[in-house]
């Protein structure tokens, strides 16, 4: 049985701009087992239509995949700790632009996590994500002339293209107060 994602290489087959949201332009390939945990925030349904096509490549594991990370649920506390909410915390420390995501469920007072278990092996790639310039006007303090807002960025992220739903065999939804 073929690995999904096997045969791609990163600066192969990874479209430019996806390879520009990750630090320095460089990610890693990791082999996720099966069990293995990812989540991301989606205002959308992240299930598409039609249960066999893509899903949106981008994903936070569950569980650290190196020193670095924090795992969703020590995420959440330290969250709380600085005062923020878990969408903003998610959207600075993985640079997440409002244009990409609004993280927001429809009901627009709840953030929703989505989390899903692998079905199989599946190869991904794995980096810092990159920091990128805020796209919500600053509503706090204006800035100064010739300055932009910047998303800090720095946090594990996960690029796992051509995944769809028979890879996965759990999903569970969350929702947290904004």
């Amino acid at each position: 049985m073929q690995v999904l994602n096997e045969e791609l290489v990163f600066h192969r087959d990874v479209p430019e701009s996806d390879r520009r949201a990750f630090a320095r332009g460089s990610a890693r390939r990791i082999l996720l087992p099966p069990g293995s945990s990812l989540f991301k925030l989606s205002g959308a349904a992240i299930l598409p239509r039609q249960l066999h096509t893509a899903i949106s490549p981008w994903w936070i594991s569950t569980k650290p995949v190196d020193a670095g990370d924090l795992g969703v649920e020590l995420m959440i506390r330290d969250a709380q700790q600085q005062g923020e909410s878990f969408e903003t915390y998610i959207r600075r420390r993985f640079a997440v632009k409002l244009e990409w995501n609004s993280m927001v469920s429809h009901s627009a007072v709840f953030t929703r996590i989505v989390r899903i278990t692998l079905a199989a092996p599946v190869f991904a790639f794995y980096g810092r994500s990159q920091r990128m310039t805020d796209d919500r006007a600053p509503l706090a303090a204006p800035l100064q002339a010739g300055r932009s807002a910047r998303l800090a960025g720095g946090g594990g992220q996960i690029w796992l293209p051509n995944l769809t739903s028979k890879h996965f065999v759990h999903v569970t939804f969350q929702l947290l107060p904004r």
